[in-house]
């Protein structure tokens, strides 16, 4: 940081000193000049000129010596010993009388400026005392001594008065200088430490102004973009960021308060290469308005490519799995059928059996959810679309768990507010799947009670809500409740089975049929699942395609 400059040369102590120093070396040139003007006897004038010089010696020692000037201890060296010059002088001869009594008047001035006021009232009572003995001596046959002495008192008084506002008024600034120049030193100490901190982390880190221009960023954030001179420059212009398909991105679009942004799907284009980026956007906000942003982002292209490859293999894992788990499947069912008519079979060997049939079940469920999130997370889920009506699948998945119900001795209840039909262009399947999911939790869930699906519209869209009576979710495993791999740590959930993945296939499934899903919940109250469908589906491209299908099947039939 720059030093801030300033004319007030007595802000300094050495300053002051110094010229102080100049001050004397004047006022002893025009004290030898008058000597020489004024008419003397030779031998008043030869003791007059012994006293400078002795002066000069004291100055020119006192002012070249930092440790005698500096120190404020020896602060009332110079005036000792020019007053007690002056006085010699005073009492020699009444000739110079005028050239002490200016000479006074300047060491008062300056005095002003250097010492506290404790001490600034001790030389001005000195100097009174002096110049009036002084006075006394000179002028004792005079018979307007005492107008004299009065006018000179006055004088030397009012002249410290207002040179001690002057100088309290600068001493004062010079603290404030002083104190600012502390600050600042502590403050570019602590900016340093900060940014040395910064440079640290392997996270770039950026921050922008409200103006959208970068005033702060770290050593990685260069690394990583590519760009040096960051600073000053408007992000649009170096963060660019894109799509998967290569699409650019604006971040900052719907930022309307100050919750985080956290992405993991944006890639940037460093050169020639394409790396894939976390990116988290903490957006800063005052009175209602964005005052500026803080960007962290990493470069997570070759942990995308591991986690991308990992998937892959339990992908393809699974999907070689399917094949022979269904035909177990198969042959378990088959033969728990056959089992039926045998009657000498003990029940430890027809409850055995079930269990494995239950557990093929339960693994060839986990094999098509695993095979599910590939498609999802690699983008591979296709939407085939056709119109459906939306009772028909209601009524269909609560079919499938009727037996479910029972077992827990449960009621499910549906209600249909809707006042015209529920048709719907949408995914069948998918939506089979979103319902199948939230009813099978409902049901897993709850003990005792019951299980309720209401299905209403409004004008854009169709609503669903699926609701329970059972062990409800903590207000604080909301926001996790449909991210992968997530159950809640408690008793509750660990004596259901699953693997956290249910959630987060309807979450994507939701969101790739252009719908959106809420959750509230209260423990020991229970959950309601609100999944919002529009009624005239938003992806023209899924659309695009089945309406090509929908022309090859109408060609197909000629």
């Amino acid at each position: 940081m720059k030093e801030s400059n300033t004319k007030d040369i007595f802000l300094e102590f050495d300053r002051a000193q110094k010229l102080s120093g100049l001050v004397t070396g004047a006022s002893l040139l025009i004290t030898i000049i008058g000597v020489y003007l004024i008419p003397a006897e030779e031998v008043l004038r030869t003791q007059i000129l012994i006293v400078i010089a002795l002066v000069a010696m004291f100055s020119g020692i006192y002012y070249n010596s930092p440790k005698l000037y500096l120190n404020p201890k020896f602060r009332f060296l110079p005036d000792i010993a020019f007053l007690t010059a002056g006085a010699f002088s005073v009492l020699s001869s009444g000739h110079y009388g005028p050239f002490f009594l200016i000479f006074l008047f300047l060491i008062i001035t300056i005095d002003a400026y250097i010492f506290s006021l404790k001490e600034y009232v001790v030389v001005v009572i000195a100097s009174l005392i002096l110049i009036n003995v002084g006075s006394i001596f000179i002028w004792k046959t005079n018979p307007g001594l005492a107008f004299i002495i009065l006018i000179q008192s006055f004088s030397l008084i009012g002249l410290a008065i207002v040179s001690r506002l002057f100088a309290g008024y600068s001493l004062k600034v010079r603290e404030q200088k002083e104190a600012l120049e502390k600050l600042n030193k502590q403050i570019l100490r602590d900016k340093r430490e900060s940014l040395d901190l910064l440079d640290s982390i392997g996270d770039g880190i950026l921050s922008i102004n409200g103006d959208g221009k970068i005033y702060l960023h770290n050593k990685s954030s260069v690394d990583l973009l590519g760009i040096k001179n960051l600073e000053g420059k408007n992000l649009n212009e170096v963060f660019n960021l894109y799509s998967r398909d290569k699409l650019p991105v604006d971040i900052l679009k719907g930022i309307t308060d100050s919750s985080p942004l956290i992405r993991t799907d944006l890639y940037y284009k460093k050169g020639r290469q394409w790396l894939r980026f976390y990116v988290h956007l903490n957006p800063l906000f005052a009175d209602g308005a964005l005052i500026g942003l803080i960007i962290l982002f990493r470069d997570i292209t070759k942990e995308k490519q591991m986690d991308e490859q990992n998937t892959e293999f339990v992908a393809v894992a699974s999907h070689e799995m399917r094949t022979p788990l269904a035909q177990i499947e198969g042959f378990l069912f088959l033969a728990m059928k056959q089992l039926e008519e045998v009657r000498d079979i003990s029940p430890e060997t027809k409850n055995n059996i079930e269990m494995a049939h239950n557990s093929a079940i339960n693994l060839i469920n986990l094999t098509n959810d695993i095979l599910t999130v590939f498609k999802l997370d690699s983008n591979k889920m296709e939407v085939v679309l056709k119109q459906v009506k939306l009772s028909d699948i209601i009524g269909g998945v609560i079919s499938n768990y009727e037996k479910d119900v029972a077992k827990k001795n449960l009621k499910i209840h549906y209600k249909n507010q809707c006042k015209n039909e529920s048709k719907i262009i949408t995914d069948e399947s998918k939506l089979t799947q979103i319902l199948s999911n939230l009813v099978q939790n409902a049901i897993k869930f709850t003990e005792r009670g019951s299980v309720e699906i209401v299905l209403k519209e409004d004008n854009k869209s169709f609503i669903i809500k699926v609701s329970d009576t059972g062990y409800g979710i903590d207000h604080s495993a909301l926001k996790h409740v449909f991210e992968r791999f997530y159950r809640p740590e408690n008793w509750e959930t660990r004596k259901t089975q699953g693997t956290g993945l249910g959630l987060y296939i309807v979450k994507n499934l939701v969101e790739r049929l252009s719908g959106e899903i809420a959750v509230e919940s209260a423990r020991d109250i229970g959950s309601t699942f609100t999944l919002t469908l529009p009624k005239e589906y938003k992806n023209s491209d899924d659309l695009k395609k089945a309406s090509e299908e929908e022309l090859k099947n109408f060609i197909g039939t000629f």
